[in-house]
């Protein structure tokens, strides 16, 4: 939930919550009580990006009909909050999700050599803070 709501595309956001699953809290916090088994590792990621996806997609249904879930605001917030608490406790206390980073990635020819007038192929990243 976080990284899509920083703005990161769904694939973008399955890679960074496989690699937070796996490193730091299966080989991290939780390797301190247990060895991670194949299903940690595998299982947790995939269903939990799944999951994710689908909470965030709900979330923002949710706010474009005002907040509201079956005209209850009520009802809306607290799913809300079920979904996501962290970034509505966030947004609670004032501080607001920003896209803080825009970026964009494109592998292809990036520029021309004068000389032999051939391209040259490459990775070309753009950032906007």
């Amino acid at each position: 939930m976080s990284a899509r709501g920083s703005g990161y595309k769904w694939w973008e956001s399955f890679l960074y919550s496989s690699l937070m699953s796996t490193f730091f809290w299966e080989y991290g916090v939780e390797a301190f009580a247990e060895i991670p088994s194949w299903q940690d590792l595998v299982i947790t990621p995939v269903l939990g990006s799944v999951i994710g996806e689908l909470f965030f997609e709900a979330k923002g249904a949710i706010i474009r009909n005002d907040r509201r879930i079956l005209n209850s605001k009520f009802l809306g917030v607290t799913s809300m909050i079920l979904m996501d608490p962290m970034n509505e406790i966030l947004n609670g206390l004032g501080y607001k999700t920003k896209n803080k980073i825009q970026y964009y990635s494109v592998i292809g020819p990036i520029a021309l050599d004068p000389v032999s007038q051939k391209r040259i192929w490459g990775l070309q990243v753009a950032m906007q803070f």
